[in-house]
């Protein structure tokens, strides 16, 4: 799940504001996921938007077919924004479920 904090003008479809720095994020962007030597192991979509009580959004994903690996790293967007590095004991711990915000 990817948190994102609310901008009362956002449209309805969720599509973030290019002068916010937010116009990669939108349903349909990519994720991706990487393993510790940086490879691509896989890969799937923001799959849709939810407006949350606090005036935020949220942009749940799957990713199907995740190796095991020492750690994972995941990417949102426009290569900017970094990935975010998950180890395999964090994953398992948590049911492979991630949450990232911006």
């Amino acid at each position: 799940m990817l948190a994102v904090r609310h901008n009362p003008n956002y449209p309805e479809n969720c599509r973030g504001y290019d002068e916010e720095g937010y116009s990669d994020i939108h349903v349909g962007q990519q994720v991706v996921v990487r393993d510790g030597g940086g490879q691509t192991v896989a890969s799937g979509k923001l799959t849709g938007c939810q407006f949350t009580a606090d005036g935020g959004m949220k942009f749940p994903f799957v990713v199907q077919d995740v190796p095991e690996a020492d750690f994972i790293a995941v990417e949102i967007g426009a290569e900017r924004r970094g990935q975010v590095t998950y180890s395999l004991r964090d994953l398992v711990t948590s049911g492979w479920h991630v949450n990232l915000s911006l």
